[in-house]
């Protein structure tokens, strides 16, 4: 190897040489020795390579920690804070259970969070569970769950739109102060303009003489007037 024959070469005519070529040749050795010594350490695999540290449960973090040459688990719980780990997806969350929630119950649908409520016989009586909270129950959702003259208003069923007024008795305005003589009788116009839907505001303005009206005023008229006629007016 290397183009050196200890045992022929004729050059070595003494013990000394013959030494100091040969220690030459071995310190070639050693090189190559320590060189690919250290290469094969390079490529030395680790035991935690081929080893799987996930013990399945999503609410843990899990890492291998090589351990005198032994591959061994480590499997950290994740760090929620207040709230608690979901074990279905390791996410963090509000409660796993209603006895994570005191007072109150625990909606999986809404996101594991805590309610008020999720049922309605949870709430006291005359109320009904909306969105988790219990609320009072509505007397109305649409203006068909009321009577004939009433429409509902932010679930109360109101009389001609829940102004406070009362239709029968603005309709009997009407009638009284002749007001069909310019409006017609369903208040849409003829000598004088539609007025369905007039607010109180108007009708007591005109009536009352603060703002012009070619039919003149209604004497002694108030506010409540106003408020009945808006009421059956706005039921036209």
């Amino acid at each position: 190897m290397l183009g050196l024959n200890v045992c022929s070469d004729t050059t070595l005519r003494t013990p000394a040489r013959a030494m100091s070529r040969l220690g030459r040749l071995c310190g070639v050795f050693g090189v190559l020795l320590f060189s690919w010594g250290g290469f094969f350490a390079g490529c030395q695999t680790s035991v935690c390579d081929s080893f799987d540290p996930d013990d399945g449960n999503a609410c843990t973090e899990d890492s291998c920690d090589d351990v005198d040459g032994v591959a061994t688990a480590v499997n950290t719980p994740v760090d929620c804070g207040d709230q608690t780990c979901n074990p279905a997806d390791g996410a963090c969350v509000d409660c796993l259970a209603d006895a994570d929630c005191d007072p109150g119950f625990c909606s999986e649908a809404g996101g594991n969070v805590c309610v008020e409520c999720l049922l309605d016989v949870q709430c006291a009586v005359g109320q009904v569970c909306e969105n988790g909270q219990c609320v009072d129950e509505s007397e109305c959702a649409v203006d068909e769950d009321c009577a004939a003259g009433e429409v509902c208003t932010n679930g109360e069923c109101v009389t001609g739109g829940g102004t406070g007024g009362d239709a029968a008795a603005g309709e009997a305005f009407y009638a009284a102060n002749n007001c069909a003589a310019c409006h017609v009788a369903d208040a849409s116009g003829g000598f004088g303009p539609n007025i369905q839907g007039a607010s109180a505001e108007e009708i007591f303005a005109v009536l009352s003489g603060a703002e012009p009206h070619t039919g003149g005023t209604v004497d002694g008229v108030t506010e409540q007037d106003a408020l009945d006629l808006e009421a059956w007016l706005g039921s036209l």
